[in-house]
């Protein structure tokens, strides 16, 4: 630990092309209740390992250009997806646009599976987008549409959506402390200044 400070730590994001043959599917082996266990099938192309190496080449080759002694090099995958990529149809994928699923009728998947390549960098903020898109799609879809947010059922209970005012998704609340703060102080230093609009 005593040279910690003498090391330094680069990273490439680099964008895995999205083979048909790199799926999930059922094997004919059965789990201990009798269901068939899932088999992954994944392999990288001639272009995914060229775009590894010519990645891991430059960044060996800046830690040298900057005097390293010693470079190692760890080669790992994080953030891999695409085992229900979306699709327009079901020989191509496991869900639609929509992220309902084309075999199961109204089971929605709304995490990074369905995205047929992870993108070059880390995916969490179109996993949340897909996620939203999803929800409005099922929202829209509910008896009256998004004007049901605020209406009432037959049965008299007005429905509660998650999220909603006046049948339109709220703001995160890390997004209204950033416009409150700009108004107020001019710069988003002062972030925890704002108070919280509700």
């Amino acid at each position: 630990m005593s040279d910690y400070v003498y090391w330094s730590c680069l990273g490439a994001l680099c964008e895995f092309l999205p083979l048909p043959e790199n799926r999930v599917t059922l094997a004919d082996e059965k789990d201990q209740y009798g269901l068939p266990v899932a088999r992954f099938s994944y392999s990288r192309c001639d272009n995914d390992r060229s775009l590894a190496r010519a990645a891991q080449s430059v960044m060996e080759d800046i830690l040298h250009a900057a005097g390293a002694d010693e470079v190692i090099t760890i080669q790992r995958y994080a953030h891999l997806v695409g085992g229900a990529r979306m699709a327009a149809d079901e020989r191509h994928g496991v869900v639609d646009r929509n992220c309902r699923s084309f075999a199961v009728p109204n089971l929605y998947i709304t995490d990074g599976s369905v995205l047929p390549t992870q993108g070059s960098a880390n995916p969490a903020l179109t996993i949340m987008a897909v996620a939203a898109r999803a929800a409005h799609h099922l929202i829209a879809r509910a008896p009256g549409g998004k004007a049901s947010a605020g209406a009432t059922r037959r049965d008299g209970v007005r429905p509660r959506w998650p999220g909603l005012r006046g049948g339109r998704p709220a703001r995160p609340p890390a997004v209204r402390i950033r416009r409150l703060s700009r108004r107020r102080s001019g710069w988003p230093g002062r972030l925890g200044k704002a108070r919280t609009a509700r």
